[in-house]
């Protein structure tokens, strides 16, 4: 899959799951970033290498290997999982 179809796909399960939203003046590290600060240290993880691999893909026109689409596919399924009970409020 490209860059932007898995980045949009986070976006959209970030805003689905998390209730966040990313703003449109905000780079994707940016919000990376913000989203490191509301979410479980796992998920955290999970969107910043979501993000590093769609700059690679988006700015410096790096090809997504069959490999990095398994780990993209396993890290987006993370995000679809409920909040752990002790991040809940």
């Amino acid at each position: 899959q490209t860059g932007q179809l898995f980045y949009e796909k986070m976006l959209a399960l970030l805003k689905e799951h998390e209730g966040l939203v990313k703003p449109s003046h905000y780079t994707p590290r940016e919000y990376a970033q913000l989203v490191s600060e509301r979410i479980e240290k796992d998920k955290a993880q999970k969107v910043h290498r979501l993000t590093l691999l769609y700059e690679g893909a988006a700015y410096g026109n790096k090809e997504i290997s069959e490999e990095q689409n398994e780990q993209i596919a396993q890290w987006l399924a993370a995000l679809q999982r409920p909040r752990e009970k002790s991040e809940q409020s």
